[in-house]
């Protein structure tokens, strides 16, 4: 009964699990069946994977929609709206990531955001046809991927966030 939570218009609670191929549809699956028999809660499954290609039609009969996690550099991010159109031809709603960039010294991971290119080309692809848009990660400051502001990125990210974000919801500039 928490206003934190997201509830569609029907009332369903949306449920995102974060790389859901982990545990498999059949997981989830019973995961819906167990909120619903159980707690009387219904639950509108929308699934962020890892590799939304290879999960998306085990996931696509109990899905409410798809997202996945993301690529963090624009040559990655070149074909959205593959997925995007995919996502819609199953009758499914898709939840576009976007996000700045991704760089773990710590893992050995860096992925060329070329300068804000990641970020203006994962927002055009949720403003080309997605129908939600995540922001993975608010404050992930050890992989360098926060939007959050930050005394050496300050204020960029949300700023330029909020220019696209007009366009994605009012449909204009």
């Amino acid at each position: 009964n928490s206003p934190a939570v997201y509830k569609l218009g029907d009332g369903r609670v949306v449920v995102s699990p974060f790389y859901a191929e982990k545990r498999g549809a059949a997981y989830w699956q019973n995961f819906i069946s167990i909120m619903k028999n159980k707690y009387g809660i219904n639950v509108a499954f929308v699934p962020c994977f890892l590799n939304y290609s290879a999960n998306a039609a085990a996931f696509a009969p109990f899905s409410y929609g798809f997202s996945n996690w993301g690529n963090r550099n624009p040559a990655a991010n070149a074909s959205l709206a593959g997925n995007i159109a995919d996502a819609h031809a199953k009758g499914k709603i898709w939840m576009q990531p976007v996000s700045a960039q991704d760089s773990r010294p710590n893992q050995s991971v860096y992925n060329e955001a070329n300068n804000t290119e990641n970020l203006r080309k994962t927002w055009d692809a949720a403003i080309a046809g997605a129908d939600w848009v995540q922001l993975p990660t608010w404050n992930d400051y050890s992989e360098g991927t926060q939007i959050a502001p930050s005394a050496s990125v300050g204020w960029g990210p949300l700023d330029i966030s909020s220019y696209y974000l007009t366009k994605f919801k009012t449909g204009t500039w």
